[in-house]
């Protein structure tokens, strides 16, 4: 279920994306000048991370996603349809990837922003997926800000919170 979930959140970056892609060429660059290629990069570190932990289904040792791994000035940075082929690609990877939830993990991810330090500690693939589809989730809403400042819209419910949605549903019963 939570496989699911991760692979679906990212239709929200390909909803962003497709919505740059079908603008003007004189609003497409806002995609890089507004940072939102940044966005989608990072979403997209944060997922290759996690795929790599899991590219085998016989470990040694707990696997590891080491989160400090960045692929910083990557071409889906500027590139609109790249980042699109490249976000289908993730989607795809991530569907097919075989390992149980309940596996253990190490996190790494540094922690300290005046000093290189990395923390390491225990996880399960189970709670990653929960952080990969709330950090979309997070990102897919500043998107969708730095968009709407220059007269850019995304779809309604792009960056809202599952539970946010839940309350509004309530609301409107």
């Amino acid at each position: 279920m939570l496989l699911s979930h991760a692979v679906n959140v990212l239709d929200q970056i390909e909803s962003c994306l497709q919505v740059m892609a079908d603008l003007p060429a004189e609003q497409r660059k806002y995609y890089a000048e507004l940072s939102l290629g940044r966005h989608v990069r990072h979403i997209s570190d944060h997922y290759l991370a996690f795929l790599s932990a899991c590219g085998g289904t016989v470990f040694t040792s707990e696997p590891c996603i080491d989160y400090n791994t960045r692929h910083r000035d990557s071409p889906i940075e500027t590139d609109i349809h790249l980042a699109r082929e490249h976000i289908r690609a993730l989607q795809r990877k991530l569907a097919s990837i075989q390992i149980s939830v309940k596996t253990k993990v190490t996190v790494m991810s540094e922690i300290d922003c005046s000093d290189m330090q990395t923390y390491a500690f225990s996880s399960s693939i189970e709670r990653e997926l929960l952080y990969l589809i709330n950090h979309t989730i997070h990102h897919a809403a500043y998107m969708a800000l730095l968009a709407k400042q220059k007269g850019i819209y995304f779809p309604e419910n792009i960056g809202v919170a599952p539970s946010t949605l839940t309350y509004q549903r309530q609301l409107s019963e």
